[in-house]
């Protein structure tokens, strides 16, 4: 695996999640825990879910960024699931803590999903206006993981999201990867090692879904930003600058086996050979 010397070093990717294993060796101390909007949940990741999105975005390891900062935001409680309610107050507090920062240099990776909603959406879009770039995935369709439309679905569908499909070792698009016009890229989504939590902080874990998508592509992003140096006043790491590079660089025309309508057929790739 090839990646800029620079391997994201000083970019913060907030992972709204189930909240990430802090303490896992392959974080080498770049893991910090945030915040939690679960009410009367740990501060801990009790589910796995969202170590694993992390590694994939920023572990020693597995990560696509190696050396990026994490930072626990958990949303989502020990089963996966969340309320609207909680989202929201995850996203609010990831607002606040860019306005309150010096960085500015800030991804966030939303590995989650429902139901298409204004709301949600909308507050995807403050974020964004507030200069975050928002990587969310495509979802994994109904309810026999058979690939439906990502607009139907949120934060998939939010307008200024950059939403991340799913391929598998092949090329092909996963049968359960959501699609459709709302999908700016695909990414390698099948059978993916990353972290996972356990008592020796050493623990990995094989998983499928659009969930590991995205946070391929939230890596990529980082690298973008610690490689390229710029600023925000000269628009350089706008979500729109971040984003259309993101394009640049995609592979194009791979992807094989679309199960529905699509506006792109462009595999993630971090430009590094």
């Amino acid at each position: 695996y090839l990646y800029p010397n620079s391997a994201g070093q000083g970019i913060d990717v907030y992972v709204i999640d189930t909240g990430i294993n802090i303490n896992h060796i392959d974080f080498e101390g770049r893991a910090r825990w945030g915040v939690t909007t679960v009410p009367g949940a740990p501060n801990t990741d009790d589910n796995g879910h969202g170590t694993f999105v992390a590694g994939v975005i920023g572990s020693r390891t597995f990560g696509v960024a190696k050396k990026v900062n994490l930072i626990a935001v958990k949303g989502l409680n020990k089963e996966g699931t969340s309320t609207l309610s909680q989202i929201l107050a995850a996203l609010d507090w990831v607002i606040k803590q860019n306005a309150s920062s010096s960085n500015h240099r800030n991804v966030v990776n939303l590995s989650l999903g429902a139901g298409y909603s204004k709301v949600l959406n909308s507050a995807v879009d403050a974020l964004v206006q507030s200069g975050m770039f928002i990587v969310a995935a495509a979802g994994n369709g109904n309810e026999r993981n058979i690939g439906q439309n990502a607009c139907n679905y949120s934060p998939a569908s939010a307008p200024t999201a950059f939403t991340v499909g799913s391929t598998n070792i092949n090329d092909q698009m996963s049968s359960f990867s959501n699609y459709g016009q709302c999908v700016n890229i695909y990414a390698p989504g099948e059978r993916v090692r990353s972290t996972w939590i356990g008592p020796t902080n050493r623990e990995i874990y094989t998983d499928s879904g659009t969930s590991f998508s995205a946070p391929n592509v939230a890596g990529i992003a980082a690298l973008i930003m610690g490689a390229e140096r710029g600023d925000r006043s000269d628009g350089s790491w706008s979500p729109k600058s971040i984003g259309n590079r993101i394009l640049q660089l995609g592979t194009r025309n791979v992807i094989r086996g679309f199960k529905g309508p699509t506006n792109t057929n462009l595999l993630a790739f971090n430009g590094a050979g």
